[in-house]
């Protein structure tokens, strides 16, 4: 892993861009989680795993949907190493046991970044319990005795004799190949989930700014209304004492009335006010009282020579009255 690293990342960064065009992880993201499972695979030890999905995390601004595309790239880890470790010239059982040191740190690496969904994975089977797994020891197995024509294998040393045959080897290889398409499923479906919860929070986000736009509208308008409504009150009342002012100024006047307040000596300001109680010049001398002269609010004056008329015309001696 440590020679190939740079092809492996590459190829790995291209099966990734198959299953998702737009994906926000890079190689330097996947050269990353590969130093952690490189370290995680030794030893089994956890502590360079989850270092190095936790830089991821933080480079990723712990996004939902990037971090996603980090599981999605999990899944596709062991199908990178494997058309990688197809170039050399590796026996089967050695193949087969890297590729378990390879899906083992792929599950350690899905538990640690989602805990919840390695134990869903868990529960269905589509991963197995992540127990120790021994690569085979460096003692290799000899050749197949080229001098019995190919036919014998007795050359061959105990050493495999723990090895799975071919065909349960196939078996295996065809489950694990299944279980991870399953994986990648499930994760792209979640994908897809995720995109259509982030719509829909846009949707009602976009929803709940129009609402506010509205609402603000509609005071804005209501508070325009209130102030028309006090514009046309004071209009209309402005009207209504221009009318009643031109009302008076209309009233009918008593041309007797008119030349008998002139003859007293009133001025045109006392006439007019006489004037605008429509009073007549025989309403004022037959039937007008002290207390009627004195609410019209005339001056002393021409209030006394009207009263003084007014006696006069009645036959009235022209005592004070009290």
């Amino acid at each position: 892993m440590k020679d190939d690293k740079h092809n492996i990342c590459a190829t790995w960064h291209s099966l990734l861009l198959k299953d998702v065009h737009d994906s926000c992880i890079t190689i330097h993201h996947l050269a990353t989680l590969m130093d952690g499972m490189k370290g995680y695979i030794p030893e089994q030890n956890q502590q360079p795993l989850e270092k190095a999905l936790s830089d991821l995390r933080e480079a990723l601004d712990y996004d939902g949907a990037k971090i996603n595309h980090l599981q999605l790239a999990l899944y596709l880890f062991q199908d990178a190493v494997n058309s990688i470790l197809r170039m050399h010239s590796i026996k089967p059982h050695w193949m087969f046991a890297l590729d378990n040191l390879v899906r083992t740190a792929v599950q350690a690496a899905i538990l640690v970044l989602s805990p919840e969904l390695g134990a869903h994975l868990a529960e269905s089977g589509s991963i197995g319990p992540l127990g120790n797994v021994e690569p085979p020891p460096s003692e290799q197995a000899p050749d197949i005795d080229q001098d019995n024509g190919g036919g014998s294998t007795s050359g061959v040393s105990t050493v495999n004799s723990g090895i799975m045959p071919n065909h349960g080897a196939h078996r295996m290889m065809s489950n694990l190949g299944r279980m991870r398409e399953e994986n990648r499923q499930l994760l792209t479906d979640l994908l897809q989930a995720q995109s259509g919860y982030q719509e829909l929070l846009k949707q009602s986000l976009a929803e709940q700014k129009l609402h506010l736009q509205l609402l603000s509208q509609s005071l804005a308008a209501s508070h325009l209304s209130r102030e028309e409504q006090r514009s046309l009150v004071s209009h209309v009342s402005m009207e209504s004492h221009r009318h009643m002012l031109t009302d008076s100024n209309e009233v009918k006047k008593d041309p007797a009335l008119v030349t008998w307040l002139q003859n007293l000596g009133l001025n045109n300001a006392s006439i007019d006010r006489i004037v605008s109680e429509d009073l007549t010049l025989s309403d004022v001398l037959d039937l007008m009282s002290r207390d009627d002269l004195k609410r019209l609010g005339l001056k002393a004056g021409p209030e006394l020579r009207i009263w003084r008329a007014i006696l006069q015309h009645r036959n009235i001696p022209l005592t004070p009255t009290p």
